[in-house]
């Protein structure tokens, strides 16, 4: 049976998802990483006991980082903004590693997926929560929302979890940022328009590697499915939000 490893920080604004993530995770068979358990040493040694491993922090291109900012996965890049990463790379080969964290699909992700593991994160900026004027861990109010995001996210490592492939978890978290969508699009609180529209930022940065071009859902359909899937997003991108 596969080992799972969750990554959890709390530094910097991280503990805001974590809060939706730590409950979600309740009753699932995986080691969990917590707080100030969740540094760059214990992630390092933590792999090599995993098969799937889920971490959600601050990244870049080339860099996702953990506890405190401390980089946990690293390789050898510059990324457009600057930044200059070193290599600092646990063993990943033969592991799947999904992680909630922006840009680290841009570079790191496709790095991962050419060197032996499998890769599904986001190649964009993403959002982790959203607020007006204040914020409540999980809570979904009028004028927060800090579960949505993270309840999407962490479709696709459930998926994992249940022996799906990498694309399984691709699917399961695009489908999941679909439903989130289409139940906010019907809400009527201040909050709502910004989630739809955040929900479908993190659903078009959503990739998976090895390559998106080389790994297939199956056959014919799945090529139908991905021209769906990126004519309705992209639709919907460029639509009004509906309001009731």
């Amino acid at each position: 049976m596969a080992k799972a490893l969750f990554v959890y920080p709390t530094t910097y604004g991280i503990d805001v998802p974590v809060c939706t993530l730590m409950k979600l995770s309740q009753k699932l068979d995986a080691d969990i990483l917590y707080g100030d358990d969740a540094d760059a040493t214990n992630v390092y040694y933590g792999f090599q006991n995993h098969d799937i491993i889920y971490g959600v922090g601050h990244g870049d291109c080339c860099v996702f980082t953990v506890q405190n900012l401390q980089d946990a996965i690293s390789v050898s890049h510059t990324c457009s903004d600057g930044l200059q990463c070193p290599t600092f790379l646990p063993q990943i080969s033969g592991k799947k590693i999904h992680l909630f964290s922006c840009l680290t699909g841009e570079y790191l992700g496709k790095y991962l997926g050419d060197n032996g593991a499998e890769f599904l994160g986001y190649n964009e900026l993403i959002t982790l929560s959203t607020w007006i004027n204040t914020y409540k861990p999980c809570v979904d109010d009028d004028q927060s929302n800090t579960t949505a995001f993270a309840t999407a996210d962490f479709a696709g490592t459930l998926a994992l979890l249940n022996g799906g492939s990498i694309v399984d978890a691709y699917n399961a978290t695009y489908e999941k940022y679909q439903e989130l969508i289409e139940y906010y699009s019907k809400q009527s609180t201040p909050i709502a328009p910004a989630v739809v529209r955040l929900l479908k930022a993190n659903q078009l940065s959503l990739v998976y590697y090895p390559g998106m071009k080389t790994v297939q859902r199956a056959g014919t359909l799945g090529t139908i499915m991905d021209v769906i899937h990126s004519i309705t997003s992209t639709l919907s991108a460029l639509l009004p939000v509906p309001r009731d």
